[in-house]
């Protein structure tokens, strides 16, 4: 027999005991089968294993297997694995051809290497990552760890004590990295091993860090296209945008990043922090959102007085009200009054004196935001956006009060101070609060604005002296009167003089104006002082006998005052006259063509946003379809496309997901179709698309995607058609024609104000089991055009490929070819300055993209599958309980789950 014996640290002593009871048994006539017993017993070292070569036979057996080790047999030898940890005493016993085999192995105690147990750690992708090495001796010994070769870039730092390291990138991109560490317990040799960080993308938090520090991040891609443009006067609004990204994407310092070290001046920081502040309200973080607010008025302030107070520009105004507003909103009380402080002390510094542009420009800027607020709440008809109206039409109010006098230019009083514009806005204030509900509020500025005519004193309440030049302001401008005479007669019903009236001299150019306006007030002072309905009605009907469109308008303006005045069973008595009138056979006549006046914006449309305000959604829905069968079922605009157009936009007005809304829309989108036929092919590209988009917004999807489908293809012949003398509007049109499938910022005309059929579908539609096939065929048929549009602009002069060159790279960027709309810039023939205009352009298209454009704790969807990536790391339980917006678990559509991909947004 031949032994083979492990000398890794020292030969194995063994010892061989021929068995005395086999010879004794052979001695005694025992049958020769009996096998030959041999005892082994062997020393070795923990950690070492044993092999025994012997003939065992063809079918070896260990009838006793060892306890604390592994035996393995073959026909020619024994091997014998002890466990690592083990020392002491195992046995086992094999039976062979020829004999059995008792082995006992005595493991003698020898001082373990230390052992790594993680060579692979999953790391939160971020610029700094930290992380634990977990390392084991089995002897207890102390283990101490040493940095023998650091990751290839960025700083790496590993505590030789704990295992503790951190490790920082100089660049936004994933932790995959290798070290190797030195392992010591101080009586053994050092043990290598390689550690590799693996970027993890498990929870919610690692797939969003993951996805923001990956090649695959809009973010990064748009910030690495700026890096090479040190232009910053023009990056600021790119990199506005990707501080807002980066806001979305919950990496705070990246944010701060942006911020201090690309965006620059006083007015490009301000606006920045604005925006991002905006957009932290909006995901809850309000103390950072109240910070970065603070310091954008401060910035702007500073800017301001930099640049003189006296050059104020109604920009300048515009930021600090919308400043405000956002304040307001999210109950920022404190910026609020510090805002509302520094507005004030603006006004002060202009205000009272010589009327001067300055101040004019302030006066615009408040008045703009008050027509804004009671647009939003005449469409919304809700209490919180009137009292929004209310408080900006206050500091319109104050503004125009304090507005300076004006010097007469020429005439007998030339030279001589009088209020010209001053008048002229409190009487716009009047006339805001009467919109607004405020009757009492109406009357207190109508008497300011008689004021500047000479002493008020009609009305104790609001009593006051003349202002100063009042005999010549009565001389040079009476305009404002007008407007005053007619509210003056519905506030004061019955006065016996109309005081505002009795300025103005019967030969003045505004007295019959005057005249007019007091008829039309008539029928409802009439009501206010006791008259019947009947003959205010027939008031208004003879003023207006002539003009059924004219009767329309008295009979809504008069329902409105009356609803100001909480005459409420009047002002919609009124209103439904006005209703009626819209289906009598003399205002067809009137308007037959015009639909403008008739389902248009000064006929249904303005019957139905009036009742909005008045009696709601569910009333105004009523007056739709009694528009629709006046005006569409009737078959007076039976074969009026813009009728129709105006038809399906008051029903998604009224609402966009109410079910009986939405089938009317749908009903009135499928006769619209019908009539598509009957247009040149220009008009009916323009029809087909804009249907599209509002069947999208109506969640009419299938009719929406058909009529895409549609369109491109018109679009595609309509440019591959056209004469050569005509590419040039070709191209343009269909470009133009393209912005209604995926621009950003597009919307429909009309109430309903539809978005672009991919924002609509990525707003809503993400949840359709056809959903990834309508994005990804959309967006390949803009693709082919675009490509056509290419290869017809490269074939243009110079200047013409110049002109189309941002629409095209408009387009090409808005459908994520980002990629292609970089190399576009060196194919056309442009000027450099354009080249890295549109450079930047591409990265302030990119950083805004958005996968649901409704939400605000999702944004990404890679495969365009409806499903998010991720939510926004900082959404709430509640935001995401409340998402109809699933979560993805193959983010790359390879079909390998994420769990398991090692490339989980594709290699």
């Amino acid at each position: 027999m031949q032994q083979t014996l492990n000398t890794k640290k020292r030969l194995t002593r063994y010892v061989v005991f021929a068995s005395i009871v086999a010879f004794a048994l052979a001695g005694c006539g025992s049958s020769d089968n009996e096998k030959e017993i041999i005892e082994l017993a062997v020393e070795i070292q923990q950690g070492e294993a044993w092999a025994y070569s012997a003939d065992l036979g063809n079918t070896p057996i260990a009838t006793q297997t060892p306890r604390h080790g592994t035996l393995t047999l073959r026909s020619n030898e024994m091997r014998y694995t002890p466990e690592a940890a083990y020392h002491g005493t195992d046995r086992a016993e094999v039976e062979g051809a020829e004999a059995i085999y008792k082995i006992e192995w005595n493991i003698e105690y020898v001082n373990q290497p230390p052992k790594l147990l993680n060579t692979e750690i999953a790391v939160v992708s971020d610029r700094e990552v930290s992380g634990q090495l977990m390392a084991e001796d089995p002897d207890g010994d102390s283990v101490q760890f040493e940095l023998l070769a650091a990751p290839e870039r960025g700083d790496f730092n590993l505590n030789e004590e704990t295992g503790e390291f951190s490790y920082i990138q100089d660049e936004l991109r994933l932790p995959n990295a290798t070290f190797e560490v030195g392992l010591s317990d101080g009586v053994n040799d050092v043990v290598r091993e390689v550690v590799t960080l693996l970027p993890a993308y498990t929870t919610n938090t690692e797939k969003a860090a993951y996805y923001y520090h990956s090649n695959h991040s809009h973010l990064l891609q748009a910030e690495l296209r700026l890096a090479a443009i040190t232009d910053d006067a023009e990056t600021q609004q790119a990199y506005t945008n990707l501080a807002i990204g980066y806001v979305q994407a919950n990496l705070p310092n990246e944010v701060e990043r942006i911020l201090s070290s690309y965006i620059v001046g006083l007015e490009p920081t301000a606006q920045a922090k604005r925006r991002v502040a905006a957009v932290l309200d909006e995901l809850g973080e309000h103390d950072w959102a109240q910070e970065l607010r603070y310091e954008a008025l401060q910035s702007y302030t500073q800017f301001v007085v930099e640049n003189n107070i006296e050059n104020l520009t109604s920009s300048d105004s515009s930021f600090f009200l919308t400043l405000l507003n956002d304040a307001a909103a999210a109950g920022d009380f404190v910026n609020a009054e510090r805002i509302a402080e520094q507005m004030q002390v603006f006004v002060d510094e202009l205000c009272c004196g010589l009327y001067g542009t300055p101040y004019g420009r302030l006066s615009t800027a408040f008045r703009n935001q008050v027509n804004a607020a009671i647009s939003r709440y005449q469409e919304s008809g809700l209490e919180a956006d009137r009292l929004e109206a209310i408080t900006a039409a206050e500091r319109f109010a104050d503004v125009a009060a304090r507005t300076g006098y004006q010097i007469v230019s020429n005439g007998e009083n030339a030279g001589q101070r009088n209020f010209r514009l001053a008048p002229l806005y409190t009487i716009q204030s009047a006339e805001y609060f009467m919109i607004l509900n405020e009757p009492e509020k109406a009357r207190e500025w109508v008497a300011f604005t008689l004021s500047y005519y000479g002493d008020v004193n009609y009305d104790e309440r609001y009593s006051t002296p003349a202002q100063p030049y009042a005999a010549v302001t009565r001389q040079e401008y009476l305009f404002p009167l007008v407007g005053a005479s007619a509210l003056f007669e519905i506030l004061y019903p019955n006065a016996e003089t109309n005081i505002p009236f009795s300025y103005i001299p019967d030969s003045d150019t505004f007295y019959s104006r005057a005249v007019a306006a007091i008829d039309n007030a008539k029928p409802t002072s009439e009501l206010l002082t006791g008259g019947s309905l009947n003959d205010a009605l027939a008031m208004l009907e003879a003023a207006h006998a002539d003009s059924p469109r004219a009767l329309f308008a008295g009979l809504s303006e008069a329902s409105e005052w009356l609803w100001a005045l909480n005459e409420h069973s009047f002002a919609e008595a009124m209103l439904d006259a006005a209703a009626a009138v819209l289906a009598t056979d003399a205002f067809y006549t009137e308007n037959r063509n015009s639909t403008l006046y008739s389902t248009g914006s000064r006929g249904c449309n303005q019957l139905i946003r009036q009742r909005i305000t008045q009696q709601g959604r569910d009333n105004a829905f009523l007056d739709a379809q009694y528009c629709e069968n006046t005006f569409i079922s009737s078959g007076k605009f039976e074969e009026n496309l813009t009728a129709h157009y105006d038809a399906i936009n008051w029903f998604l007005f009224i609402s966009d997901t109410d079910s009986a809304a939405q089938q009317h829309a749908s009903d009135l989108l499928v006769a619209a179709e019908n009539l598509l036929s009957e247009l040149d092919s220009d008009d009916r590209i323009n029809a087909t698309l804009n249907l599209a988009t509002l069947a999208a917004k109506g969640r009419d999807y299938y009719p929406a995607s058909d009529l895409v489908s549609q369109g491109l293809v018109e679009v595609d012949s309509y440019l591959n058609d056209a004469l050569e003398e005509d590419k040039l509007a070709a191209i343009e049109f269909s470009l133009t024609a393209l912005n209604k499938l995926d621009g950003l910022t597009y919307t429909t005309d009309g109430n309903a104000k539809a978005a672009s059929y991919l924002s609509e579908l990525r707003g809503h539609g993400y949840n359709e089991p056809v959903y990834q096939e309508w994005v990804t065929t959309t967006m390949q048929g803009i693709e082919n055009i675009l490509a056509s549009v290419l290869v017809l602009t490269k074939a243009l002069p110079a200047p013409e490929q110049a002109d189309l060159a941002e629409s095209i790279v408009e387009r090409l960027s808005t459908n994520r070819e980002y990629g292609k709309a970089e190399s576009v810039l060196g194919e056309l023939e442009l000027s450099t300055t354009d080249r890295l205009l549109l450079s930047i352009f591409i990265s302030e298209l990119q950083s805004v993209q958005d996968d649901f454009t409704r939400s605000i704790i999702a944004s990404v969807d890679t495969d365009f599958d409806g499903r998010a990536n991720f939510f926004a790391v900082n959404a709430t339980a509640e935001q995401q309980a409340q998402t109809d917006i699933q979560l993805d678990d193959d983010a790359d559509g390879d079909e390998v789950l994420d769990d398991v991909d090692p490339c989980p947004l594709g290699c």
